[in-house]
């Protein structure tokens, strides 16, 4: 019996032995394939971000924020102007993301508000006036022959200085020579009774040089000197006779 209870023990011992021996050699085969495990772990994660984080991908999606922003803010002024937002202007010609950017959203602008006053005379007014009096605006082409087409139904009604203008900030000699002529017209035909020859004759030479001066250096700015010269004389010669009469 006892004989018994001393090998049993004996095998319980043997037993516990070899569990430990077992549990040992399983720690230590763990241990050794950490760092690799690891090391895949930090591989795979660090992989994603040395594949974008970078400085030309940065400079890519800044590049892309930019462009939205421009594009949304002249869309965003585009619309003012459409709705007859004159003050639209201003932003207009300040706005310069690149040079030049700011001269084309001005008559994109410019050509929404025209467009506008066509059927509203009060509109086309109060864009005449802020044009005039800003300074340092400029017309365009459309917005000249609109005013004048509306001159030339009232010209009593309406102001020849603010008619000629106009025509000379569209920088645009054929249209300012087309709106001197008309001018010219009424007066011959006895509709400009307020303007003598003398004061035609200056307010058309002083607006003459509100072109710029690429407009007056141009094809159609000869052409429009030799007709000038023309009116000179024409003018000239009406002075002495108003005076006498």
């Amino acid at each position: 019996m006892e004989a018994f209870i001393v090998s049993a023990i004996f095998l319980l011992i043997l037993l516990g032995t070899a569990y430990y021996w077992r549990k040992q050699h399983a720690d230590r085969a763990t241990t050794k394939l950490s760092p690799a495990t690891s090391h895949t772990t930090f591989t795979a994660e660090a992989a994603p971000r040395g594949l974008f984080d970078n400085a030309e991908t940065r400079a890519a999606l800044a590049v892309a924020e930019a462009e939205r922003a421009v594009a949304e803010t002249r869309a965003a002024l585009l619309a003012r102007a459409k709705d007859g937002d004159v003050e639209v202007l201003v932003e207009a010609q300040a706005f310069q993301p690149a040079p030049g950017d700011g001269v084309a959203l001005y008559q994109q602008a410019l050509d929404e508000l025209v467009s506008l006053s066509l059927s509203d005379d009060v509109a086309l007014q109060r864009l005449i006036q802020h044009i005039t009096q800003a300074g340092n605006w400029r017309a365009n082409v459309a917005l000249a022959e609109v005013v004048l087409a509306r001159w030339q139904r009232a010209p009593e009604r309406y102001a020849l200085g603010e008619l000629l203008h106009i025509a000379a900030l569209s920088d645009d000699a054929a249209v300012f020579q087309q709106t001197v002529e008309a001018a010219l017209a009424a007066w011959r035909a006895g509709r400009l009774g307020w303007a003598t020859a003398h004061n035609l004759h200056a307010l058309i030479e002083s607006e003459y040089w509100i072109l710029a001066p690429a407009a007056r250096q141009s094809g159609a700015g000869f052409v429009l000197k030799r007709m000038l010269v023309a009116v000179r004389r024409e003018l000239a010669a009406a002075a002495p006779a108003a005076s006498s009469s």
